[in-house]
């Protein structure tokens, strides 16, 4: 039953980030915004490819970070109208701020996913909001659960997070 809750669990946030947030991850490589996305990944230097930010309704922002070698992805959604630091702690129930790490991303085919929720948490914090230039600068860290394949005991540790001059749209 527990196995069946947390696959629902990670369809619903799939969901959440796909209907509001999703991005065309070809059109994001060949069109590269400017800013930057680095991390920290399980010990190992994360500089992303590609990033765009995505302002939404309601003071929803998303963020997607790609990096092409090795194949990795990272995806913020969270709201957020100011400069100051949000949780990344979203489950099923809450459908609130969250971060999702995919492990093999490239094509939309992710080998594995991983993703935040109410036992692994992170922050994310606006340092810059510039809203008459449209860029956003700020840090991030979060410790997630693999979802897909399903291992609640598998996490990943994202650390040292920084994205600087992120257009927002």
């Amino acid at each position: 039953m527990k196995k069946i809750i947390l696959k629902l669990n990670g369809v619903l946030i799939i969901i959440l980030f796909c209907g509001m947030y999703s991005f065309n991850k070809s059109s994001l490589l060949n069109n590269p915004s400017f800013g930057s996305v680095t991390a920290t990944v399980n010990g190992v230097s994360y500089k992303a490819n590609a990033v765009a930010a995505m302002s939404k309704s309601k003071g929803r922002i998303s963020i997607t970070a790609v990096q092409t070698s090795p194949a990795q992805e990272m995806m913020f959604a969270f709201k957020g109208t100011a400069t100051g630091t949000y949780p990344l702690n979203a489950t099923a129930t809450t459908l609130g701020n969250a971060a999702l790490f995919y492990d093999g991303a490239m094509g939309g085919k992710s080998t594995v996913s991983y993703w935040t929720d109410k036992n692994h948490t992170g922050t994310i914090t606006i340092s810059k909001l510039d809203i008459a230039g449209k860029l956003m600068s700020g840090s991030f860290s979060f410790t997630a659960v693999q979802a897909e394949p399903l291992n609640s005991t598998a996490t990943v540790s994202v650390t040292s997070g920084v994205f600087t001059d992120l257009p927002v749209r």
